[in-house]
This record gives C-alpha cells, sequence and structure tokens, in this order.
C-alpha cells in the first residue's frame, strides 16, 4: 500500500479517500469536497457507504493542467 491506498497494485484503477486527493492536490481535505460539489474536480465514484476518486482520473486532471482555483481564506 502507497499512502493508505492499493495503487502500486492496481496501478490507475487504484482508489483515493478525500485525504489522499487533498494531498496530490496541495489542498485542504474540505476544499476537496467544495471542489467536488461544484464539479472542478473529477466525479467520485461510491463504493458501498464511501466515497473515492479514481487515480488515473486525478492524475489525469493534474496532467491536463487543472488545477483547483485557491482556497479561500477563512
Amino acid at each position: 500500500m502507497i499512502n493508505g491506498t492499493n495503487e502500486g497494485r492496481f496501478d490507475g484503477r487504484a482508489l483515493l479517500t478525500s485525504q489522499d486527493v487533498a494531498e496530490r492536490l496541495s489542498i485542504s481535505e474540505r476544499s476537496v469536497w467544495r471542489l467536488s460539489s461544484s464539479g472542478q474536480i473529477p466525479k467520485p465514484v461510491k463504493v458501498g457507504g464511501s466515497t473515492r476518486w479514481r487515480v488515473s482520473d486525478i492524475e489525469a486532471f493534474v496532467k491536463a493542467g487543472s488545477r483547483p482555483s485557491a482556497e479561500r481564506s477563512p
């Protein structure tokens, strides 16, 4: 496992938690949820009662140069 994911084992098909996505995008976990709700990052998938993002979707998002808007100050 890498950072709590099965990334190495499943290549681009692995699933990421909101915390994993936050780390990859260098934003807060709260911002992940806000950006997800507004459609600014790739859509997550539901696995049972959990919400996860595909590694391949997040990597494609980053490679495309798509960066989330700067976090708002409290």
